[in-house]
């Protein structure tokens, strides 16, 4: 009596619901579905930059810079009395300027003239020699014997990297990144380099206004510009980004394999398909694709239902591909009856005979 009263409050489910439960419980469940067309654009890939379109020579370099003195260079320095005599005699010196900027003259003692051009050294020097009773006024001729370099270790994504020595007068990122071969098929745009001393004086400004520390640069924004190209002091480290890898993933018809992604490349859906070897049956066949995408943002899942046909007559369908994607050309009823036959009765049908029934 006891267990019928229990039946009598609690009628037993009909077949209907049987049924439906486990398909609400499955959509309460999955996560957002859309096609190619109706896929909203913050779940779009994003197409990639072609970093080898990046001209470095469109970085701007400092101006003027062959007629400065810097520390460590060689000067040539002649100087002419204006009267000549007996006792007037013309010198020619050979004077290395020191890392504090100045040049040590016999007789005439320290003048200050790095970060000067020649033109203002030849008068510091004559001012110098008046001022000490040496010449009345005499003619003063200065030239760069040798120059001072910079060396400069740049590493990561360049064709040769290294540590490679740039005259002081021209060591800027433009000129290094050159020297180095310019960037490699896999590098990024974004650069970093490190300043491991105090620029000299006269040097053009840096990103950095203490000359110290880490600085970084895109190379894309500053090329689009023609910024100019930042001074990098001696023993400045250059480090040029590689691309993140970038990878698909595919499954189903197709084959489970990992598809590296090109690094200055987008890769769309029949790409895809193409370099995975494409499906193992006829797309009359099997047309149906499943694009399952993570949000790398939010990391929320979304499924994009694609049609290989489809892809082939309209570019919009044929969806560009974000990295991590999985691409899975969908099994069906006649793709796994082909399937089995092929396999358990070794009998040979293709889905070339059946799409060419009529």
């Amino acid at each position: 009596m006891f267990g019928s009263g229990i039946c009598a409050d609690f009628p037993r489910p009909s077949w209907k619901r049987l049924i439906l439960l486990p398909l609400m419980i499955a959509f309460m469940g999955c996560h957002k579905t859309f096609t190619p067309s109706s896929l909203p654009i913050e779940y779009a890939a994003t197409p990639v930059f072609n970093t080898a379109q990046i001209d470095i020579s469109r970085l701007r370099g400092p101006n003027a810079l062959a007629e400065v003195v810097y520390p460590g260079d060689v000067i040539d320095v002649a100087i002419e009395p204006a009267v000549h005599g007996a006792d007037a005699e013309s010198s020619r010196l050979l004077v290395r300027v020191s890392a504090n900027g100045t040049a040590t003259l016999p007789t005439i003692g320290q003048v200050g003239i790095a970060g000067r051009t020649l033109d203002d050294a030849e008068t510091v020097i004559r001012a110098a020699c008046i001022q000490r009773g040496l010449f009345r006024n005499p003619a003063v001729r200065v030239g760069v014997e040798s120059r001072n370099v910079n060396r400069v270790t740049v590493t990561g994504a360049v064709n040769n990297p290294g540590t490679h020595e740039l005259p002081a007068v021209a060591s800027n990122l433009r000129n290094a990144l050159l020297i180095a071969g310019g960037l490699n098929s896999g590098a990024d745009s974004i650069v970093e380099f490190t300043q491991s001393s105090q620029p000299h004086s006269g040097a053009p400004a840096q990103l950095d206004p203490s000359g110290l520390g880490k600085s970084s640069l895109d190379l894309a924004a500053a090329t689009a510009t023609g910024m100019n190209s930042p001074y990098l002091a001696d023993g400045t480290t250059v480090f040029v980004h590689s691309k993140p890898e970038r990878f698909i993933q595919t499954m189903g018809l197709i084959g489970n394999r990992t598809l590296p992604l090109p690094p200055n490349r987008d890769i769309r859906l029949l790409d895809a398909l193409s370099e995975a070897g494409g499906p193992r049956f006829s797309i009359w066949v099997a047309d149906k694709v499943k694009i399952i995408r993570t949000i790398p943002e939010t990391g929320e899942t979304i499924t994009i239902k694609a049609s290989i046909k489809k892809a082939k007559r309209n570019s919009e369908d044929n969806i560009l591909l974000a990295t991590r994607d999985v691409v899975s050309v969908e099994e069906n009823v006649l793709t796994f009856t082909l399937g089995t036959i092929n396999q358990v009765l070794g009998i040979g049908v293709s889905a070339a005979q059946i799409s060419a029934v009529p």
